[in-house]
């Protein structure tokens, strides 16, 4: 598993995190992109401590049986 983040404002939005916690629905959805995806990236993008966008972006394979 690989993780990226941008940690210009890490300290902030930990802080931010921390101090108000993660909404459940939010959390709700969090988890969701990431039980529905096989192969691809979940980005969480977060603007002045608060999660604003949650992107899924999914990859699929296909065995060599199936090229053309």
């Amino acid at each position: 598993m690989f993780v990226y983040y941008s940690t210009r404002h890490m300290v902030d939005t930990e802080k931010t995190v921390r101090e108000r916690g993660l909404p459940e629905e939010t959390r709700q959805q969090i988890l969701s992109a990431l039980a529905q995806i096989r192969f691809g990236a979940v980005e969480i993008l977060i603007h002045d401590g608060k999660i604003v966008q949650i992107e899924r972006k999914e990859k699929i394979r296909f065995s060599n049986e199936h090229n053309l």
